[in-house]
C-alpha cells in the first residue's frame, strides 16, 4: 500500500468521525481550531489529510481528491468542500472515490 492511500483512507476515517467546513478544525463546542490543537474534533478534508501526513515526503494524497470530483474545475479542494450545500455524505464519497482512483491506478507514484 502507498503512502497516498494511506492517507486517503486514515483522512478519510478522521472527516467520518467529525467533518467541518469553513476552517481547518472545531473543538467540541463547534468554535475553530488550529488542526493541531488537543481540543480538535471535526476537520475538513484538507486539514485530516495534512493530520496523517497526506502532504509530507512528496505524498500528496489531495491530488487524488481533486481527480475524484471531476466536474470541480478548480484547483482548491477546500472551495469544493466548503460550498454552502455540499453534504458530509459528498465529502465521504469523493474520499471513497479517490482511494477506489489511488488503488486501481497502475501508473502513479506515491
Amino acid at each position: 500500500m502507498t503512502r497516498a492511500l494511506e492517507a486517503l483512507r486514515v483522512a478519510r476515517d478522521i472527516v467520518r468521525e467529525g467533518w467541518t467546513r469553513g476552517c481547518a478544525a472545531r473543538d467540541a463546542a463547534g468554535r475553530p481550531c488550529l488542526l493541531t490543537a488537543f481540543a480538535a474534533v471535526r476537520f475538513c478534508a484538507v486539514a485530516a489529510l495534512a493530520k496523517c501526513g497526506g502532504y509530507d515526503n512528496g505524498v500528496n494524497a489531495a491530488t487524488w481528491l481533486f481527480r475524484a470530483v471531476p466536474d470541480w474545475r478548480r484547483d482548491d479542494f477546500s472551495e469544493w468542500e466548503d460550498e454552502p450545500l455540499r453534504t458530509h455524505a459528498e465529502v465521504i464519497a469523493a474520499f471513497d472515490a479517490a482511494i477506489s482512483l489511488c488503488s486501481s491506478a497502475s501508473d502513479w507514484r506515491q
